[in-house]
């Protein structure tokens, strides 16, 4: 098979299931032009709006038959409705709309939404004093690909109304931490890249192949070698056609077996980017009378190669002093700076 595309931008030497463990952080200053972040308010898809809306009676009794989030990853009985991620099991997830009129109410967008699959539940987000309508919505979804679909093909492609723009459709903020994708998951792209670690060096790419395929349509494997000798490294990269199909090997195989002349079990796991494993650069920061935390807004880099942390400050850099959403660490010099 072909070399998997944008493997340069993959660490080649991640090969390790001790020093490897995949970070599923979601950013915390994520940009938002118009959703409003309502998780505090426990503002979930099964309420939070003070009306009762006929859509939403017709729906609890559908979603009471989900107790917790794990039970979208078993076979539900969608009416022999067949998901874009067969033979993986569909596993919901919550969309944020925006630019929604405010004459639209549930029953107006649902059909917006059915044309690209099953829809789990609609919620129109009001104000919770007033219940005026916020020009936005949840939509959950029964399946994250068809919900793919819907946002390749919705977010800023459709308008209802001409004075709001086009519609705004995204995940809704912490879906992908809730998931366990990584941060730089892309939404409405299908395909997701998994790592493979502790593998026989002598593997084949369709050996992987035919490991994998009973999770999903498996569209490329990679094996990583050595240059020198030829043999694999004991790792590989997966490319899924879905993402619910990646889960699903994830959840069926990560550290469930160990594979012939390994001395441990296979690891699957999310692919992620070097940059996103890289450690952000020390930003030092003056610090500025009336400014809150004591932190200026002005930074400057410093480069990690220029620091030789001292004795003195040792306990300091070990446990930094968390201030504000920065970390305090002490130069050599005795100067502190924060990233």
């Amino acid at each position: 098979m072909s070399n998997m595309d944008n493997n340069e931008g993959i660490d080649v030497n991640d090969n390790s299931s001790d020093n490897n463990n995949a970070t599923y952080n979601q950013s915390k200053n994520e940009i938002i032009s118009e959703e409003i972040d309502f998780s505090k308010d426990d503002n979930e898809l099964t309420g939070g709006s003070t009306s009762t809306s006929k859509a939403k009676q017709e729906n609890a009794a559908k979603s009471s038959k989900t107790s917790s989030d794990k039970d979208d990853m078993n076979n539900n009985d969608y009416n022999g409705h067949i998901f874009p991620c067969h033979p993986a099991p569909p596993v919901s997830i919550k969309l944020f709309i925006g630019r929604v009129p405010k004459s639209y109410e549930e029953e107006q967008l649902r059909p917006i939404f059915e044309e690209f699959g099953v829809v789990n539940e609609i919620v129109i987000i009001r104000d919770k004093i007033t219940n005026v309508h916020k020009s936005s919505a949840f939509v959950k979804m029964a399946s994250i690909s068809e919900a793919d679909n819907a946002i390749r093909l919705l977010n800023n492609q459709r308008t209802l109304d001409h004075q709001l723009g086009s519609l705004q459709v995204k995940y809704a903020s912490g879906e992908v931490l809730k998931l366990g994708f990584p941060q730089s998951i892309e939404s409405g792209v299908d395909q997701a890249k998994l790592f493979i670690g502790s593998l026989p060096k002598n593997i084949t790419e369709e050996s992987i192949k035919d490991m994998f395929t009973p999770y999903g349509t498996v569209e490329e494997v990679f094996i990583m070698k050595d240059n020198a000798t030829g043999l694999g490294k004991g790792c590989s990269f997966v490319k899924f056609a879905y993402k619910e199909q990646a889960l699903y090997a994830i959840n069926t195989l990560n550290g469930k077996k160990t594979l012939e002349t390994c001395t441990r079990p296979i690891e699957v796991r999310f692919a992620e980017p070097k940059t996103s494993k890289q450690s952000p650069l020390p930003i030092a920061i003056q610090p500025m009378q009336n400014a809150p935390h004591g932190i200026s807004p002005q930074q400057h880099v410093t480069s990690p190669n220029n620091i030789a942390y001292g004795t003195n400050f040792g306990v300091n850099n070990n446990y930094p002093r968390q201030v504000g959403a920065w970390k305090e660490y002490y130069s050599a010099e005795g100067r502190p700076y924060y990233y």
